[in-house]
């Protein structure tokens, strides 16, 4: 965090990109995680809810998946975005055409990829319907997924809100 006071400035650049001049640098302490996003049909994701999220942890990263709405395809094809990392957001939110598809490639990309160290939580923000090629669903891949959440202690929840809430207390445990 840039601030106007400190020992040793670090960040000249800012005496010309800062109107405040806040050379000096402080660091924080920040949860960070991972929350990874079923953007399917019936989730409905915004702009708001990504912000909402950032805000609850420093430092969050945020993917989002869907599948391909192409209906000559048969939804066939996943799509896996990245939409925060480390804090800092997408300008746009990208278009998530409405199905699963990917969920157990995106939780694993999202864990293997993106978490900052061990103690980072990852949360899935997931209605719960597992899908895969064709937005199929089946019971060998709900289990294979439901498995890898529980092995690498992912947390599932339902909603935005409910993430926000454990975001809110993860965040309290690691400041005290």
């Amino acid at each position: 965090i840039a601030t106007n006071e400190g020992k040793y400035p670090k960040a000249f650049y800012r005496l010309v990109t800062d109107p405040y001049r806040r050379i000096f640098k402080r660091k924080t302490r920040a949860l960070g995680g991972v929350v990874i996003f079923d953007c399917s049909g019936s989730m409905g994701l915004t702009e708001d809810d990504i912000h909402r999220v950032l805000k609850a942890s420093a430092g969050c990263s945020i993917l989002c998946y869907s599948s391909s709405g192409d209906e000559s395809r048969d939804r066939q094809c996943g799509n896996i975005h990245i939409v925060a990392k480390n804090g800092r957001q997408v300008r746009y939110l990208p278009n998530f055409p409405g199905g699963n598809g990917v969920d157990l490639p995106a939780l694993r990309y999202g864990f293997d990829n993106l978490r900052q160290n061990g103690r980072s939580p990852v949360i899935w923000v997931s209605d719960g319907q597992v899908t895969g090629r064709g937005d199929e669903s089946n019971y060998n891949l709900r289990a294979a997924t439901f498995k890898y959440v529980r092995q690498n202690n992912i947390i599932p929840v339902g909603d935005v809100n409910s993430a926000i809430q454990l975001l809110h207390k993860l965040q309290r445990k690691v400041k005290s």
